[in-house]
């Protein structure tokens, strides 16, 4: 289902760390944007029926590489060289139907 490349992963070592998903208790799928799946080259209707586990960490798909991306910035006037937000983890990336890189 996903064609995933990591190359986020693979090439930019020092720049993340391995994550974990947090697995939510009951994990549903509220609303699918199917114009998106289509784009980034996924059938909608495996969605449907199986988006809210994989998206979720519930349950890793195939060629998923869970990463937390980190980035440097100041903290308290101090650089801090492995900062990250913790807003996401990044299970792999897709080329769109344009040949564009999407993080998902």
């Amino acid at each position: 289902m996903f064609a995933f490349e990591n190359t986020y992963a693979r090439d930019l070592e020092g720049l993340y760390a391995h994550a974990t998903p947090r697995v939510p208790a009951e994990p549903r799928l509220l609303l699918l944007n199917t114009e998106l799946a289509e784009e980034l080259r996924l059938d909608p209707a495996t969605l449907q029926e199986r988006g809210a586990t994989w998206l979720s960490g519930a349950e890793l798909p195939e060629g998923a590489r869970p990463i937390a991306q980190a980035y440097a910035g100041h903290q308290f006037g101090h650089l801090n060289p492995h900062m990250g937000d913790g807003r996401a983890v990044l299970l792999g990336e897709l080329l769109d139907s344009e040949g564009n890189r999407r993080d998902l």
